[in-house]
C-alpha cells in the first residue's frame, strides 16, 4: 500500500519501496533513493491523476508517491508504529487523527494496544478467528477504545458508556482491561 497522500505533510517521514510508477519510474527513482530508507517529506503536490512527493535534500525533483509508504512513528509515548504494523495505514491515520482532535481539549493519560484472539489456541483449534486489535485511548474523565478486524479491515470506535466504565477503571488505575469480545462495525463513510 502506497502512502496516504492527503495525510503527508511537510516534515513527514516516508519509506521508499523502489515499486510501482509507470515505465521505468521505480528504476530511476532507485537511482537517487535507496530502497527501504526513510525520507522527510518537503512538499506534496496533488494532480488529477498523479502525485509528487518532493523530498528534503532532493530540490525540485519530485517523485511518485506510489514509491513510498508511509512511517508511523512513538508520539506522545503512542506507539503508532506498533498499531500500523498490527493493523493498517488506514486505521492508524484513523486514531492518530482521533487522539490529536481529543487531545486539544483533554490530557491523555494512558494509551493501551491489545490482541483479542478471543481466547483461542491454535493448537487446540483448527479454525481460528482472526485477532482483533483494540485500542484504548485514555483521556482524562473519558475513555476511546477503537477496534480494527485483522481478517476483513473494518474498524471501529466507541466512546465511554456503559459498556466500557470497566474498562475505564481498569485503565485508570494501571491495570490491564478486559477486552470486549463483542465489536459492531458501522459503514466506514460514517467514521469519516
Amino acid at each position: 500500500m502506497s502512502m496516504n497522500i492527503f495525510k503527508a505533510r511537510k516534515g513527514s517521514k516516508v519509506r521508499f519501496t523502489g515499486q510501482g510508477g509507470w515505465g521505468g519510474e521505480a528504476e530511476l527513482a532507485s537511482k537517487k533513493l535507496t530502497e527501504g530508507t526513510e525520507y522527510i517529506i518537503d512538499r506534496v503536490e496533488i494532480y488529477q491523476s498523479s502525485t509528487d512527493v518532493y523530498l528534503e535534500g532532493f530540490g525540485d525533483y519530485g517523485f511518485n508517491s506510489v514509491h513510498f509508504t508511509d512511517v508511523f512513528e512513538t508520539k506522545d509515548g503512542i506507539e503508532y508504529g506498533k498499531i500500523c504494523d498490527l493493523t493498517n495505514a488506514d486505521f492508524t491515520h484513523f486514531v492518530m487523527d482521533e487522539i490529536e482532535n481529543v487531545t486539544r481539549l483533554r490530557e491523555l493519560e494512558r494509551v493501551v494496544i491489545s490482541i483479542d484472539d478471543f481466547g483461542c489456541d491454535p493448537d487446540e483449534s483448527e479454525e481460528i478467528d482472526a485477532p482483533t486489535i483494540v485500542v484504548d485511548v485514555k483521556v482524562r474523565g473519558a475513555l476511546w477504545t477503537f477496534w480494527f478486524d485483522t481478517d476483513e479491515g473494518k474498524y471501529d470506535y466507541d466512546v465511554l458508556n456503559d459498556r466500557t466504565v470497566e474498562r475505564y477503571l481498569a485503565i485508570k488505575s494501571g491495570n490491564e482491561p478486559e477486552l470486549p469480545s463483542i465489536y459492531t462495525y458501522r459503514p466506514k463513510e460514517e467514521l469519516i
